[in-house]
């Protein structure tokens, strides 16, 4: 799964229920956030006229903050923020695949 897995770590049945909004299009539409991978992202960036080759500069620049981002949230979250929860979230997102 391509799409940063910090949006489903706070809970394990998350991942299975997580749903967008709006859909991202590859041979079907895709809702649930755990069946959405990089290749679908690919596919909606087509359908709305943006080329393979910036639709991939975007995922890179958006992967290559994930760090970044991360570590600026957990600098953010209150003292009685859950620890448990954030280094989860943490470790989650930074697990998360990289593009090819």
């Amino acid at each position: 799964m391509f799409y940063p897995r910090i949006l489903l770590s706070v809970l394990s049945t998350a991942k299975y229920q997580s749903k967008m909004a709006m859909a991202i299009k590859g041979s079907k539409n895709y809702y649930r956030i755990q069946q959405i991978q990089r290749r679908h992202f690919i596919n909606h960036a087509a359908e709305v006229g943006i080329s393979r080759t910036k639709a991939d500069e975007l995922i890179k620049e958006i992967t290559d903050m994930t760090e970044n981002v991360s570590q600026k949230i957990a600098k953010t979250l209150p003292e009685a923020y859950p620890q448990r929860l954030a280094k989860k979230s943490y470790k989650e997102c930074l697990n998360s695949p990289s593009p090819p």
